[in-house]
Formats: C-alpha cells, sequence, structure tokens
C-alpha cells in the first residue's frame, strides 16, 4: 500500500519538498503518494510574476543569493538553469536617502559594517566623528560571555550609534522589516558575528574576504559564474512553473483553492480537512509536511500538538505591501543609477518618507520594454505595521509621494498595482534559536514535519534547503535510504 504524505503549503518550501520526494527510489517504487495543498489559486506563495504592458513584474523576491547553492542546484535538476540571468553589469550598488537625498552607498559597505575604508571616509553620510567611531571595530576586543546580543547591539558596540541610524538599521529593515533592537545577531548577523569571534574584528574580517575574493575571481577561467544576486528570463515564477510542471506525474496530487480548515490526529494518521470551495473533504495522511508561516502552522497544530503550536506562536511575523509602477524613462528625473534604495528611520521621520526601500527593477534586470521604467517600493513591516490598515489606493498614493520627492518624478504611473503579503516575513528575535531547538526537540521521530523561512532563513534559497531537509525526514520516518538525486 502506497505511503501517502501530505504537505499543506505550496511554496517554495512546499514544492521543493514534494519535488525531492518524487525524485526518491521510494517514490520510483511507487511506494509513496504526495498531496500538495494550496489555499491559493495559484502556487509560489510569495514567488508571484506578471507580465503587463510590455514589462516584467515580480510581485514579490525579484532575486535569490547565489552564495548558497540551493536554489542553482535545483535550477539545474529543473533543467532551467541555462534560464538564469545575472544582474545588470552596469549600476550595480545602493542608494541611501541621506539629509532627504539619495545619495550612493559607500562602495564595499556590507549590511553592517565597511570593508573599503577610503570609500567609507569619503562618503557624506556619517559625520567624522561617526566614521572615526566605527573604524574602533578595529581595536575593540572580542566580546565576552555567550549571552545572546540584539543586532542593535551588536552594531552600537562595534560600530556606534551612527552607523547603527543612518547605514545598518535601513539595510537591515530592508530585509526583514524588523527592529533591530529586536532581532537576534546570532540569527540575522550570523556571519558577523563569527567575524568578530574568530577575527576580533568585523572589518579585519572582511577586508580579508575582499581580498580572498579577489584572488579567487582572478585565478578561476572556468565554469559557471554569477553575481551574487540572480533571477530568471521571465521572472521568479520560472522555478514555481518548473516545479509545478515536473510535479505532474502519477502519484502527486497538487490542489488549488485548498484551505485546511482542521486537523486530527488518530495514531498512526492525521486526519485533515480540506475545504476547497465547491466541497469539503478528509484526508488521510501517514505523514503531515507543513510549510505555511509560524503562526498558521501554531493554529492548525493546536488540537495535535499543543506544545509546538503553543512555541510556534511565540515568532512574530511582518507584513508588508509592494506597490509597483511603471513610467516613461522621462518621467523620472534622477539618473537610476543604481539597483534600489533604502531609508534610514530618521530620515523617514524627519521627511515624512513612508517607503522603507525601492528597488530599481528595470534596472537590476531587463524586465521593461525601451524607454520604459518599473519601480518597486516597499511599505509596512514590524515599525510600520499601520500603514497597512490604509486601502490601496492611499498606499499607493503614498509610494509615489516618496518617488516625487526622491526621484523627482513627475505626472502618474501608466501601470500600479499593489501586494500585500501578510505575515510574510518571520522575525528572529531574541531566543529564536531556542524556540527552534524546542520545536525540533518536540518533533524529532515524529510524522509530522516543519519547514518555512521561520526555520533557517528568508532567503529563497534558505527556503530550497529547508524543503529538501522536510523531504529527507519524511523518509527517514519512513526507514527510507534517503537516496534522494543530486
Amino acid at each position: 500500500m502506497s505511503h501517502r504524505v501530505t504537505i499543506i503549503g505550496g511554496g517554495i518550501t512546499g514544492l521543493t519538498c514534494a519535488f525531492k520526494l518524487s525524485q526518491s527510489n521510494e517514490f520510483a517504487a511507487g511506494n509513496l503518494h504526495i498531496t500538495v495543498l494550496e489555499s491559493l489559486p495559484r502556487f509560489g506563495g510569495v514567488i508571484e510574476t506578471i507580465h503587463t504592458d510590455g514589462c516584467i513584474i515580480d510581485c514579490g523576491p525579484d532575486s535569490f543569493i547565489t552564495n548558497k547553492p540551493f536554489m542553482l542546484d535545483l535550477a539545474r535538476q529543473l533543467g532551467i538553469e541555462e534560464r538564469i540571468i545575472e544582474v545588470n553589469p552596469q549600476h550595480r550598488g545602493a542608494l541611501i536617502v541621506n539629509r532627504g537625498k539619495l545619495v550612493p552607498l559607500p562602495t564595499g559597505f556590507i549590511m553592517l559594517a565597511p570593508a573599503n575604508l577610503r570609500a567609507f571616509f569619503a562618503s557624506p553620510i556619517l559625520s567624522l566623528t561617526g566614521k572615526l567611531r566605527a573604524i574602533f571595530d578595529l581595536f575593540l576586543p572580542r566580546r565576552r560571555g555567550a549571552g545572546e546580543e540584539s543586532l542593535a547591539a551588536f552594531v552600537r558596540r562595534r560600530f556606534g550609534q551612527e552607523v547603527l541610524d543612518r547605514l545598518a538599521q535601513p539595510m537591515v529593515a530592508g530585509i526583514y522589516v524588523g527592529d533591530a533592537d529586536c532581532l537576534s545577531a546570532d540569527y540575522t548577523a550570523a556571519r558577523f558575528v563569527e567575524m568578530e569571534r574568530t577575527e576580533g574584528s568585523v572589518i579585519k574580517a572582511l577586508r580579508r574576504q575582499q581580498k580572498s575574493k579577489s584572488t579567487t575571481a582572478e585565478s578561476q577561467n572556468s565554469g559557471a559564474r554569477y553575481s551574487l544576486f540572480a533571477s530568471f528570463d521571465q521572472g521568479m515564477a520560472v522555478i514555481v512553473d518548473a516545479l509545478t510542471a515536473a510535479l505532474d506525474k502519477p502519484n502527486i496530487d497538487l490542489r488549488l483553492n485548498a484551505r485546511v480548515q482542521s486537523i486530527s490526529h488518530k495514531s498512526p494518521q492525521y486526519l485533515i480537512a480540506v475545504d476547497t470551495q465547491s466541497s469539503c473533504s478528509e484526508i488521510a495522511a501517514d505523514q503531515l509536511v507543513i510549510t505555511t508561516s509560524a503562526q498558521v502552522a501554531g493554529s492548525l497544530l493546536a488540537p495535535v500538538n499543543a506544545p509546538v503550536s503553543i512555541a510556534l506562536n511565540k515568532i512574530p511575523a511582518a507584513s508588508s505591501a509592494v506597490a509597483t509602477f511603471i513610467f516613461e524613462r522621462g518621467q523620472i528625473g534622477h539618473a537610476l543609477d543604481a539597483f534600489g534604495a533604502v531609508v534610514p528611520e530618521i530620515e523617514m521621520t524627519k521627511y515624512k518618507i513612508n517607503s522603507l526601500a525601492f528597488s530599481f527593477a528595470s534596472v537590476k534586470f531587463p524586465r521593461a520594454s525601451e524607454g520604459k521604467v518599473v519601480i518597486r517600493a516597499f511599505l509596512g513591516g514590524i515599525k510600520k505595521t499601520h500603514l497597512l490598515a490604509f486601502d490601496d489606493h492611499n498606499l499607493i498614493e503614498l509610494a509615489l509621494s516618496d518617488l516625487r520627492l526622491l526621484l523627482g518624478l513627475k505626472g502618474s504611473p501608466q501601470y500600479q498595482s499593489l501586494h500585500r503579503w501578510v505575515n510574510s516575513m518571520p522575525q528572529y528575535q531574541l531566543g529564536h534559536q531556542n524556540l527552534i531547538k524546542e520545536i525540533e526537540a518536540a518533533l524529532a521521530g515524529s510524522s509530522l514535519h516543519l519547514g518555512g523561512a521561520y526555520f533557517s532563513g528568508v532567503g529563497l534559497p534558505d527556503c530550497v534547503a529547508n524543503g529538501s531537509d522536510c523531504a529527507f525526514s519524511v523518509l527517514k520516518t519512513m526507514g527510507s535510504s534517503c537516496n534522494l538525486s543530486n
């Protein structure tokens, strides 16, 4: 009899889990039946691409990082590696709002710290006092003690308040839409925490890495090369389409508009009540994988596994909205000589700016027909949740107001849209690591498996890796040799 696995959530994590299971020896032997339940009328979760007016618009993430290989490996397995594109070699870099104007982020500034001290000191963003305080990192001792530290506390201690306010905070907000005073440095800046631990100085470690990368790049003369960020030729939905096509097989059931109402556990099976708009049904599963947000998973598991449910409900999440516009190039007074811009909180307050960040999507990748530009504005986040109570029209007007101030925008957009991503960004706050350990301990050896961005990272490669881990966990529970194709 076929072993039945149900996956709740048809985003990149859930689809990757299903795909990896479909590549296993167990599936090839006919020992697995896979069902994927997605409550929306489309697969992909936060990945959604629209084609309009000769332009390609990613409504959620528009790229992925390549220094983690998981997305690249998945694309190769799906046969779409040739559809990966690199960022535009021109105008690489980002802008930041400083005294109400867009200025370039210092060359070599990496999220929290500078690797290029000459560019850092030449930048007008910080005062001389702020710059001198930042390079104290070269001389400060390592932190003593093993207690957890917030991201803001880490930056203040190593680089000072001005670096936090003017550079690190907006960079972090652009990634996590969170509060640096609450986010765990161990989770959101693990790379930098490790640099301090091993090198003593973050700046010293970054400079050494930059030199090492330059040497490696010069010596490398074969093989695929990718910049740090990449995407697909027709938008990020290419990977979703490839996954769903690969899952079009016997013994795989992909269901859209399938909202899970409840879960019960009658050992050894899970019974899942599903509302498919036209009817209600119950699915029996030998193993259950939930790849939704922590909040949704926590609610569903309350009657099934109270300890895990309680832990999941302690993981907060931030909501955001993305306003997307198409303009004629002549409507924009700015050179758009970067991939995007971020806005410090102090600038948002002083100049009444509502957007956290902007992406110049058609500069970053070929996303617009000739003479047009695609720009995205990001609103909301953990500190601006109140904005999301506004209707779509008002949010779009707030974003346009910001563009008029910062880009010299004239006239109205040819196209505009707003996409809301509710509770889509988990917040890795202090204590998050202990919560994950608590959840993993409670699930050890069981037929219940959890996945999602709250586990290992918000980046798409992290979600792909997490989906693969869920598949391994399912097969291990079955007693399989876990033989998955690479």
